[in-house]
């Protein structure tokens, strides 16, 4: 289970975090060395790493469960789907019009680049994790983002089921496979990218629908068209005129 999920087309963290990944953290080389520091300060010396994982996780677990940090957190929720709704308006992206509104395709490698040092930053400063060991912190900062993605896949946005976003922006469309840039940029959990619509405040009409469902199959066989220098070609040029934009 995600830390994140859809409800009523909205982005939201579900309160509560799981235990599966810290855990997996703490089998890593960073992870078991975190461990080790923070055993290497208890008193009494008997089962000291289990003591240690046990103290790690608690205090990571109560400040995900606090007021503060919870409001952090849905706030980050709807940051990153913001950031999907602002990189629309990158020149070069694949487009097209659907009752006279934009469809573009955007980027998943372009999201990651986008939300992931804004959100280091503003959790620095966040209230809620000033009891949490700093490499404990140093994991959550970067399982964050992958949570978030991992949220976000299982909801499988649609024209039916689309996610919003605070602005006019949704989510109607993801693909995982599709390979824009060399994977070891930003990883196999980055590939792919996301169909952004500025959809009706009222919703869609049947016929508008309809017309959206069949631009979406129209903007997939395109992109099959795009060779792999193409694409490459595409996220660069995406970036520099949104860099200058901004």
């Amino acid at each position: 289970m995600s830390w994140f999920r859809v409800s009523g087309e909205r982005f939201r963290y579900r309160g509560r975090i799981t235990r599966e990944p810290f855990l997996a953290w703490t089998r890593s080389d960073d992870g078991a060395a975190a461990v080790t520091s923070v055993a290497s300060t208890l008193r009494i010396p008997i089962c000291t790493q289990a003591r240690a994982r046990r103290r790690m996780w608690l205090s990571l677990d109560r400040a995900a469960r606090s007021h503060s940090l919870r409001a952090v957190l849905q706030t980050e929720a709807d940051r990153f789907m913001d950031t999907m709704a602002s990189l629309s308006y990158a020149a070069s992206l694949p487009r097209a019009h659907v009752a006279l509104r934009r469809l573009v395709v955007v980027p998943r490698t372009m999201i990651l680049g986008r939300a992931r040092p804004a959100l280091y930053d503003r959790l620095r400063l966040a209230n809620g994790l000033s009891g949490v060991d700093d490499l404990v912190r140093l994991f959550f900062y970067e399982r964050l983002l992958t949570e978030m993605n991992r949220g976000f896949e299982r909801a499988t946005p649609t024209p039916q089921s689309p996610v919003r976003t605070h602005t006019e922006w949704a989510c109607v469309g993801l693909d995982t496979k599709y390979v824009w840039v060399d994977p070891l940029w930003s990883g196999e959990d980055w590939m792919g990218h996301v169909f952004m619509y500025e959809f009706p405040p009222r919703g869609l009409s049947r016929r508008d629908r309809r017309e959206l469902e069949e631009a979406l199959e129209k903007l997939r066989g395109h992109l099959e068209g795009i060779s792999r220098i193409q694409r490459e070609g595409v996220v660069r040029s995406a970036v520099e005129s949104f860099r200058m934009a901004g």
